[in-house]
């Protein structure tokens, strides 16, 4: 069975993901949230998105938690841990120095993550763009929601949220 096989009803969703690569690819930050309950379709949807805009050259930083059951996980922590965003990469982030409080700590983690995937994009180890795919967010930590929101907001990206509804 040829890759891409059952997902013509998602050609739409499919489609505006692919614009919002092809944007990035033009220099602008965006983002995307596919949602939908459990069984729709999403991961199946994201896995030929990836598929796809891989065959066009983007380069793809994945993540998704490691089992059901297992302790909330962190995406600052994974997302430091790539081997394409760990400092041993060569990235420079910012100095964390020494905070005041543990929110202000927390911050400054980050901006370094930011840092990093901003160094990232602008090095020749991406392709046409950099795409950040997180699947099961609910199963990471709160403090990964709250790191999303700062990514999206310190790069200034256009946010599309796309419902993920069931199709029969």
């Amino acid at each position: 069975m040829p890759h891409g096989t059952g997902l013509c009803r998602r050609s739409a969703e499919l489609a505006a993901l692919k614009e919002l690569v092809d944007r990035a690819g033009q220099g602008r930050a965006t983002a995307a949230c596919v949602s939908g309950e459990r069984g729709v379709g999403k991961t199946r949807l994201l896995s030929e998105f990836k598929f796809m805009v891989q065959l066009e050259g983007a380069t793809i930083l994945a993540f998704e938690p490691v089992s059901l059951g297992a302790r909330p996980q962190s995406l600052v922590e994974m997302v430091l841990g790539h081997p394409a965003v760990h400092p041993a990469a060569g990235l420079t982030g910012v100095d964390c120095g020494r905070a005041a409080t543990l929110e202000e700590s927390k911050y400054r983690l980050f901006e370094t993550v930011t840092q990093r995937l901003k160094e990232l994009c602008a090095s020749d180890r991406v392709g046409h763009s950099l795409v950040l795919l997180v699947d099961d967010f609910e199963l990471f930590d709160p403090t990964s929601l709250e790191f999303l929101r700062y990514l999206v907001l310190s790069l200034g990206t256009d946010m599309t949220l796309a419902r993920d509804a069931p199709h029969d």
